[in-house]
């Protein structure tokens, strides 16, 4: 059998999409540079090696960067993603990822709030069990809380524990005061 003139690109098309697919099979959700303001879901946009996502080449290059990061959900989970591909998981806030406050952002790790920078370099090592974003230059963070389950809309309540302020070195600053035995969530 002979393939006739113009196929073989076709087929060589189709056999590196089938690869492509096989090589990142997880749909992400982000904001693409074509719309710049509609989150859409993406498949065959990354893969999870070692835990972490890998995404791909051409999705990086779709992607909408705010400022040199992307806000991308794979899985379920909201990452900021830079253009060379790094990214961190960060708390969900409001449906999205969690807004920057004061050059900061939350993340989860080995289940204790750390903050980061914009460079996503750790500023503030995972030292809380639970920490609201800065405002003021200082964070509301507590120690011993518990989280509940999350509400019919994704809310968490955080109750008990020591509640405090601690500034962007992470040191604390103040104390939250005895009268309000838990902030509002």
């Amino acid at each position: 059998m002979t393939i006739g003139k113009g196929r073989v690109p076709l087929l060589l098309l189709l056999l590196s999409s089938n690869s492509f697919a096989a090589k990142y099979p997880i749909e992400c959700l982000y904001v693409d540079v074509v719309t710049g303001t509609e989150l859409t879901n993406h498949p065959n946009c990354a893969a999870i090696v070692d835990a972490n996502p890998v995404f791909s080449p051409q999705h990086l290059s779709k992607m909408f960067f705010n400022r040199g990061l992307a806000a991308v959900n794979v899985q379920q989970q909201w990452y900021y993603v830079m253009r060379s591909g790094r990214s961190l998981a960060v708390i969900a806030f409001d449906n999205g990822a969690d807004d920057f406050s004061e050059g900061l952002v939350r993340s989860l790790v080995n289940g204790k709030v750390s903050y980061f920078d914009r460079r996503l370099r750790q500023v503030i090592p995972p030292n809380h069990d639970w920490g609201w974003p800065f405002e003021n230059d200082r964070a509301l963070v507590c120690d011993g809380c518990k989280l509940g389950q999350p509400d019919a809309e994704g809310h968490i309540a955080v109750s008990d524990g020591d509640w405090y302020y601690i500034n962007k070195s992470g040191r604390a600053v103040a104390p939250y005061p005895a009268y309000h035995a838990t902030p509002d969530t």
